[in-house]
């Protein structure tokens, strides 16, 4: 019965949240105009959009217990690099359960998205009873994203990036989204630059991928991929494991 619904909510998601066509700013807001924001050594097996959703699912119900504390300071520093100024409309792309979300500045409009239904009813839910007024939610892939070119100012991805089967697909979509100039923050874990380290993150690359994200996906070359420059890398949470990327959209 749940993969009934989550499959009845994913193929209206993103005409529910936000029509049947990419829309921009103005498909966010109300009849009065105003914004309607209340609201290797091996051979890997490559992720499927349709294995990570699964596994989220499995994870709603208990992964703020296991991913809470843990990636808490790299949340923080993530909205520092982000600096979202008032007016601003910010694109929270794999918002999961909305961690995230208490940390948006009330003068800032957010639309969080996900994949995974179950996510996205707990961030809801959230937001709801944080009284988050200025947040929306949408049901849709990172790596298709259902908005215009230019229609967010602005956009953030926390621990995520690493869990989509393109991630290079995923950052030009936020490419695309994006005003020129806006500021990208990417932030997740990324391949260990110690070499030791980094060897065992390709060996072991494999279980994690079933787990649901990636251990070997390298920040450089991801960014040179997608062509985008960093301005600022900072080291976050336990060990300094995980990086948050600041990047200006150059378009």
């Amino acid at each position: 019965m749940e993969q009934q619904r989550t499959a009845r909510e994913s193929e209206a998601g993103v005409g529910r949240f936000f029509g049947d066509r990419p829309v921009g700013l103005e498909g966010l807001a109300n009849g009065n105009g105003k914004h309607r924001l209340g609201h290797t050594l091996r051979q890997k097996v490559l992720p499927t959009t349709e294995r990570i959703n699964k596994t989220y699912q499995a994870y709603s119900p208990v992964y703020d217990l296991i991913f809470g504390k843990v990636f808490e300071s790299g949340r923080h520093v993530s909205l520092e690099l982000l600096d979202p100024k008032p007016g601003d409309v910010v694109l929270d792309a794999g918002v999961g359960t909305g961690l995230n979300l208490p940390l948006f500045p009330s003068y800032c409009k957010v639309v969080g998205i996900d994949l995974c239904a179950p996510m996205i009813r707990r961030a809801k839910d959230r937001a709801q009873q944080e009284g988050l007024e200025q947040v929306d939610f949408g049901l849709m892939d990172m790596q298709h994203l259902a908005l215009a070119d230019n229609s967010v100012d602005a956009v953030v991805s926390l621990y995520a990036i690493s869990v989509v089967p393109d991630p290079v697909a995923a950052i030009r979509e936020f490419k695309r989204v994006c005003k020129p100039g806006g500021k990208i923050v990417i932030t997740n874990h990324f391949k260990s630059e110690h070499k030791v380290v980094g060897r065992v993150e390709e060996l072991i690359a494999t279980g994690a991928t079933f787990l649901g994200f990636e251990t070997d996906v390298c920040w450089e070359k991801l960014l040179r991929d997608a062509e985008l420059v960093p301005r600022r890398v900072e080291k976050v949470n336990i060990l300094n494991l995980s990086r948050a990327i600041l990047c200006i959209n150059p378009k």
